[in-house]
């Protein structure tokens, strides 16, 4: 059976957890915003927009935590591939609608970014990614070393995300 080395799993487990935890914390931070964006993408009933909008809230904060743990981290990483793929699914359904003014909901703080092609294939790509931490891990014990290199990989990974995600979004600016 295939499996995969524990610094890579620990890697995409602890990027995913701060992946996650970011997007639920601007997420309550704003919950009004949130609420609002989602309902605009006009896949739901009204009515059902509050307690989805808590549901997801609350998908993401179970992912954050079940990744961290080794018992629960590949059925929450199977979660947050799922989720990554329906939020990829929601975007590329309003963008065939022409919808491409409508907040992606996923800028952060205060932020707005319309929707965007390159937005579904980022989703996509890190639902891939979130595969690592799925399949069995081989066995072998983590020592401090690795402990480093999945603190700066995190680090490097979480600057690459923000780098093309600012890159993308003023590719006007930039030059495409």
């Amino acid at each position: 059976m295939l499996s995969v080395e524990p610094l890579i799993q620990s890697i995409v487990a602890v990027t995913l957890a701060l992946l996650f935890a970011s997007a639920a914390i601007h997420k309550l931070r704003d919950w009004s915003r949130f609420r609002d964006t989602l309902g605009r993408y006009e896949l739901l009933p009204e009515a059902l927009v509050p307690a989805s909008a808590a549901l997801l809230v609350s998908i993401e904060i179970a992912i954050v935590l079940g990744v961290l743990l080794p018992a629960t981290r590949s059925v929450a990483a199977a979660g947050a591939c799922i989720l990554l793929l329906l939020y990829a699914a929601a975007m590329s359904f309003n963008l065939r609608r022409g919808r491409v003014l409508l907040d992606c909901g996923c800028g952060g703080f205060g932020e707005r970014h319309p929707l965007e092609w390159w937005m579904v294939r980022r989703n996509v790509l890190l639902a891939a990614f979130s595969l690592g931490a799925v399949m069995p891990v081989m066995e072998r014990a983590l020592g401090w070393a690795d402990l480093f290199v999945v603190s700066c990989a995190t680090a490097s990974l979480a600057g690459l995300y923000l780098a093309h995600a600012t890159l993308a979004g003023n590719r006007d600016f930039v030059g495409r």
